[in-house]
């Protein structure tokens, strides 16, 4: 699978507003809806999972950073 570059991994790693990062998936969603490029396909879902992965980060922070409610 392509890998996103750095900038936009450094990028997508500086936003900490999750509804953020979920535009800017969204927006790459409907790249990938209209792309017939093989290699731009590949590309824009690289960079949809490294966006799932820093939501999935950001939600396990969050998780972390709640006091424990037993």
């Amino acid at each position: 699978m392509a890998q996103p570059s750095r900038g936009f991994k450094d990028r997508i790693d500086r936003i900490v507003d999750p509804e953020m990062l979920e535009t800017e998936m969204r927006s790459l969603h409907r790249f990938l809806s209209a792309t017939r490029d093989a290699k731009q396909f590949r590309e824009a879902a690289s960079k949809t999972a490294y966006i799932l992965e820093r939501l999935k980060t950001l939600a396990e922070e969050e998780a972390a950073e709640e006091p424990d409610r037993s």
